[in-house]
């Protein structure tokens, strides 16, 4: 969810063209490096912080335990 959410915001066509137009190729690739790195990084961490295999409790909210 995390890659799909950052690579959406981050890495968009028409934003990458404009900085290929206006700071050059070199800050471009630079910019896609840190963020591919930034991204990849958070999604380590996320599934560090929220194990895979965890499952929320079967509870309707209202319902009284009993």
């Amino acid at each position: 969810m995390i890659i799909f959410l950052s690579a959406w915001a981050c890495i968009k066509i028409p934003a990458e063209l404009m900085e290929l137009q206006f700071l050059g190729w070199k800050f471009m690739l630079a910019r896609y490096l840190a963020t591919l790195v930034v991204v990849i990084l958070s999604e380590v961490i996320e599934r560090v912080f929220f194990k895979e295999g965890y499952e929320a409790p079967d509870e309707t909210p209202g319902e009284a335990q009993t």
